[in-house]
């Protein structure tokens, strides 16, 4: 009986690090951040990418284009769903950064961590990267 209550506890404990950790993550993600590097390169001048996570999902805005969707957390993991966008060809910063939002489209989750209170990395499975700032 001793062995079943505690084991019962552990999976408890375990379940809610795993919900708070979520949790924790989607109050942390939430607010206007601006990509300040992809693929170790930085934001080209004037070519401000911004993006705003909150409860109905994010938004926001490249030099050329604006796109909007919805976004679901798990963990440490970031899945971006109905992804759109307007259409005006893109510099090739953006082009990058939409590529790592697609990627995360409905398949691919990004790994989320933080290096700093105001700094957020979004990272694939494949090594691309970006590094976003609060604003």
């Amino acid at each position: 009986m001793k062995r079943i209550i505690s084991l019962f506890l552990l999976i408890s404990v375990v379940s809610c690090e795993t919900s708070d950790n979520s949790l924790f993550n989607n109050i942390r993600i939430q607010g206007e951040w601006e990509v300040v590097e992809i693929n170790e390169i930085p934001a080209p001048e004037g070519e401000v990418i911004r993006i705003t996570f909150n409860e109905d999902g994010f938004g926001g805005s490249t030099a050329t284009n604006s796109y909007s969707g919805s976004y679901s957390l798990k963990r440490d993991e970031i899945l971006f769903e109905g992804v759109f966008s307007t259409l005006v060809v893109e510099f090739p910063y953006g082009v990058s950064f939409f590529g790592l939002i697609v990627s995360a489209n409905n398949r691919t989750a990004l790994n989320v961590y933080f290096t700093e209170e105001d700094t957020m990395v979004l990272s694939a499975p494949d090594s691309r990267y970006m590094v976003l700032k609060r604003q």
